[in-house]
């Protein structure tokens, strides 16, 4: 998942990333991202990644 967010960040710039907490129906889901829950494990990958708490705020 860090992967990919660090990947549109490059590609298109962090203001058109969004990320959405809906994981109901999901037949396939990121490993280490079950659930919402997870989200903090998400963001300190990509502060470990260099990212700024002005691009947090962004996403």
């Amino acid at each position: 998942m860090a992967n990919h967010v660090d990947y549109v960040k490059k590609l298109i710039e962090v203001d058109y990333i969004g990320v959405a907490r809906d994981y109901d129906g999901k037949e396939f889901l990121v490993k280490f991202m079950m659930d919402a829950s997870s989200f903090p494990n998400l963001l300190a990958e990509l502060k470990k990644r260099g990212w700024t708490a002005k691009e947090f705020e962004e996403i």
